[in-house]
């Protein structure tokens, strides 16, 4: 089953990777979780998530940014962070 498959009226829990690749466009699975989304918006079938899966995609996505962002690697990525909180709140970009 995929996200097209389901019809509307339907209930659908809605994942943190569902989340993450719709807002970060993801190459592959964008497209689908971006409809899957839309779908939800218009009310076509109902998007149930939780706060930890919010959570997780709301982390996902700050960490992904911080990478196109400051061109940082994956690698020590949450130290680094620790380390320049203000690269965060001011988009400063710091040493490696």
């Amino acid at each position: 089953m995929t996200f097209a498959d389901l019809r509307n009226g339907e209930a659908v829990f809605v994942d943190a990777n569902v989340l993450i690749y719709h807002f970060t466009n993801h190459p592959r699975y964008g497209a689908a979780c971006t409809t899957l989304v839309e779908r939800i918006e218009l009310k076509e079938i109902q998007g149930f998530t939780s706060s930890h899966c919010l959570a997780d995609a709301a982390h996902r996505i700050m960490t992904i940014e911080a990478m196109t962002r400051f061109t940082w690697p994956a690698a020590g990525l949450a130290a680094r962070l620790k380390r320049h909180p203000a690269s965060i709140l001011f988009g400063t970009r710091v040493a490696r």
